[in-house]
């Protein structure tokens, strides 16, 4: 007879995930939206997958430690796109980024956009007027993310693009490094670089 030896569940002891974990999963779900299919992504219209590209953005941008109102709500300020601000204020419902909670206004004219924002998105119909607004936040620390052709290489930070039917992103870091901006490296390998 044979004695009948249980196998011990193996006990894993339990650990606090480093930040660095966490990043990069947040990294692995961006990645995942620009390789996902089409059909997978189709459940998302693109307001919602542009909206969850923003708030992943602004995890992954170090603006300098001088700014005012630091333990103060982040201020994403989207001129142009009120379809895209509502989207961005129902994906950040209850979030918080660094302990601070988010805090979106819908814009139609550059006039209100006030004191710099930390994150300023421009829509495509703002073509016109981008080479003022970019004067205007000169060497400001504010992140800007465009949705128009061209809008990378015009001196927008982060841009939006589609490729093969997917929304994909390009980076100026020029821009970045303009107004005194750090994107993580783990940001800049998903985008196309364009400065």
């Amino acid at each position: 007879m044979c004695p009948i030896v249980r196998d011990a569940a193996p006990s894993f002891p339990r650990r606090v995930i480093p930040p660095v974990i966490r990043q990069l999963s947040l990294l692995a779900a961006i990645a995942s939206l620009l390789v996902a299919p089409a059909r997978a992504v189709g459940q998302f219209d693109d307001q919602q997958v542009k909206a969850a590209f923003v708030l992943n953005f602004l995890k992954f941008v170090t603006w300098p430690p001088a700014l005012p109102a630091a333990d103060g709500p982040i201020d994403v300020v989207v001129l142009g796109a009120d379809d895209l601000a509502q989207a961005i204020e129902q994906a950040s419902a209850g979030q918080q980024i660094a302990g601070r909670p988010i805090k979106v206004r819908a814009i139609r004219r550059a006039a209100d956009i006030g004191p710099a924002p930390q994150l300023l998105f421009i829509a495509g119909s703002e073509r016109d007027r981008l080479p003022v607004l970019l004067r205007a936040l000169e060497g400001r620390p504010v992140l800007t993310v465009g949705d128009g052709s061209g809008f990378g290489a015009a001196g927008v930070v982060l841009n939006f693009y589609t490729s093969d039917t997917r929304i994909r992103f390009e980076a100026n870091t020029t821009a970045a490094a303009r107004a005194r901006l750090q994107i993580s490296s783990h940001l800049l390998r998903l985008a196309r670089i364009v400065g």
